[in-house]
């Protein structure tokens, strides 16, 4: 407003919402929410932006408490510590509309193994709660540590034994089989490429599962994963060999991650196969990468944006005290372009 900052009273008086309510919308107090409460958290905070209302963090910190700011702890190693753009978008939308800071730790695997190490944010408690985003080579101690220091934490994307939010990759197993089941395929294939060295997260396993149940009785399902070749060698020679011989060639791949379909794409066209004709293929990904690919591929996305909002819900919930367990979310479809009905091979999809 011109002249003056903007109040909670000016909001007030936009609104009509009483003052203690827009001020706790505002905080990022009110978590427990119905429809008709989300339609006025809404108002409020349509009405704060409108009127560039900005909170005064050192008054609040002083008032309440609380520092207005969450740690986002992450691993340097990007395959360990993925930090997808529409997670750190949910997140972000989430922690502005509470008028909170987001302060990101990155440390290597020899920090976090550390037994004696604490990030400065924790050890000196400055700040409200913290989001961990870490899956491989987890340190045994790493948990306990944290709770130590006494401050409120929510895992993303780690196991259903820590308290967090992660995607249902049971869930995503079986929508990608379903898909593929649903355009005929009878000879289904799981791909998942070279597990990470230390990698303790269930989610190869968890879409595995998924796949399997959904095929079982509908369909001839198989496991293919070349673990038995040297890393260094790469999966192309696995790949090769695996659609060399078209009796024993799936008709359907579900595949752990967008990075297998990739590999598998690419022993399909050294092999001549056209797809989705010959070989159809659906990936578990995110929307910010297969956009990258040349080709549309079809895809079970997880929803790192609805993650990434739930994580913060959650974590501003036990910073008010109350306690949360492990959540999943659901995958949704993006359909693409790499599934097609099987071309019968011998009297056999």
């Amino acid at each position: 407003m011109a002249g003056r900052e903007t109040t909670l009273k000016d909001i007030v008086a936009e609104t009509g919402i009483p003052l203690n309510t827009v001020s706790r919308i505002l905080a990022g107090r009110i978590v427990r929410i119905g429809a008709r409460t989300r339609q006025r958290i809404d108002l409020v905070r349509a009405a704060a932006q409108r009127l560039g209302y900005r909170p005064h963090l050192g008054a609040r910190t002083m008032r309440s408490g609380r520092h207005g700011c969450i740690a986002l702890i992450s691993g340097t190693d990007r395959r360990g510590s993925h930090l997808p753009p529409e997670l750190l978008d949910g997140i972000q939308e989430r922690l502005e509309a509470a008028g909170l800071v987001l302060h990101l730790f990155r440390m290597s695997e020899e920090r976090l193994a550390d037994p004696g190490y604490l990030p400065a944010a924790l050890r000196n408690r400055s700040c409200d709660g913290v989001l961990i985003n870490h899956l491989i080579r987890l340190p045994e101690d790493l948990v306990g540590r944290l709770g130590s220091a006494a401050v409120p934490a929510v895992w993303i994307n780690a196991d259903a034994s820590l308290a967090g939010v992660r995607p249902d990759d049971h869930a995503a197993g079986r929508l990608a089989a379903r898909v593929l089941l649903e355009a005929g395929h009878r000879r289904i294939a799981f791909a998942a490429g070279f597990p990470l060295p230390g990698m303790r997260h269930g989610s190869p396993a968890g879409r595995q599962a998924g796949a399997r149940e959904a095929c079982r009785r509908r369909a001839v399902f198989s496991s293919i994963a070349p673990d038995h070749l040297p890393p260094d060698r790469g999966t192309a020679p696995f790949w090769d060999g695996v659609l060399a011989d078209p009796a024993l060639r799936p008709t359907g791949v579900v595949c752990y991650s967008h990075a297998d379909a990739l590999n598998l794409a690419c022993a399909a066209m050294r092999a001549g196969l056209v797809i989705p004709t010959d070989l159809s293929i659906v990936a578990v990904g995110e929307m910010s990468v297969i956009r990258t690919f040349p080709f549309d591929l079809t895809t079970v996305l997880l929803p790192w944006r609805e993650i990434g909002q739930a994580a913060v819900d959650q974590l501003l919930a036990r910073v008010a005290g109350q306690p949360g367990g492990p959540v999943a979310l659901p995958p949704t479809l993006h359909p693409g372009t790499t599934v097609a009905p099987p071309v019968a091979r011998k009297g056999k999809a």
